[in-house]
């Protein structure tokens, strides 16, 4: 909780690229999409209701700021959202790709599918076919 307290933008949210961890002082007032992934798979992990922003909120800011429509990314905004960059580094898909699979891990826990050997799968009915 520490980190996402010194971490998130409180102005304008979203996680910032670099802060200080001794005083919290901001380094590097970028977001780029890897540190919001990284928040995204800690939060599916390790809920914390009292965090400034749940997992569903940091989702949200996932699809409504860096992905697009088309299967493209913004990799890093400014401060005030503006595009920082149009690069799309290549390692940003596997960050993508792991926090998706932390999301149905959840998501399929929560709904009472089981996760086996990568597939999902029903628990079985009380009823018969």
């Amino acid at each position: 909780a520490c980190g996402l307290s010194r971490g998130w933008d409180q102005n304008h949210g979203g996680v910032f690229d670099e802060v200080d961890r001794r005083d919290g002082g901001v380094l590097m007032s970028t977001k780029r999409i890897w540190p919001l992934l990284e928040l995204i798979k800690a939060l599916a992990v390790f809920p914390n209701s009292s965090a400034e922003v749940s997992l569903l909120g940091a989702v949200d800011l996932m699809l409504d700021r860096y992905l697009t429509d088309d299967g493209r990314w913004t990799e890093r905004f400014n401060a005030d959202w503006t595009p920082a960059e149009q690069t799309m580094p290549a390692s940003t898909a596997y960050h993508i790709s792991t926090a998706l699979a932390e999301l149905e891990r959840v998501v399929s826990k929560e709904s009472g599918e089981v996760l086996s050997d990568g597939a999902r799968v029903k628990p079985p009915s009380d009823s018969a076919p």
